[in-house]
């Protein structure tokens, strides 16, 4: 199974090159979906301080509506008669992302992330970041409420 973010974009990024079957396909898509819901919500919290119409809200806006657009086109599983082209394509775009969610660290609670839609199989899997791992590398703070993003532009 596919556990780390960087894992689930080598496995997006090659599907085009490599057409893997399906069920490794539907796999890296579900693992993709889980973590932009699982980052989204610290995107939009960072949209929402950001002073509106500023560099940093358009730049944290532009990463919230294309995760929303790509959720909304891409984010139910291909059919199984997809093809494999077209599923390819999929998965690069829901990659690119994730990629943009990167400096947007997951926003969890006790029971899984907070503010992002109900899992209907419970929280989405743990994909192999610490608390701490993103807040470090990108300037996030943890706070009582979650993670803060940074005051600093991204």
């Amino acid at each position: 199974m596919t556990t780390t973010v960087d894992a689930l974009l080598a496995a997006a990024f090659s599907a085009g090159r490599d057409f893997p079957p399906l069920t490794e396909t539907a796999e890296v898509h579900r693992g993709l979906v889980a973590e932009i819901h699982r980052r989204l919500p610290t995107a939009e919290r960072a949209a929402a301080a950001a002073a509106e119409r500023s560099p940093d809200w358009y730049r944290h806006d532009r990463v919230v509506r294309a995760a929303r657009d790509a959720l909304a086109f891409d984010g139910e599983e291909p059919d199984p008669e997809a093809s494999p082209l077209v599923v390819a394509l999929r998965l690069a775009e829901l990659g690119r992302r994730v990629r943009d969610l990167l400096p947007y660290l997951p926003y969890l609670s006790e029971d899984g992330p907070r503010g992002g839609p109900a899992h209907e199989n419970g929280p989405p899997p743990d994909l192999g970041w610490g608390a701490d791992h993103a807040a470090l590398l990108h300037g996030f703070t943890v706070g009582a409420d979650g993670f803060e993003p940074p005051t600093s532009a991204l």
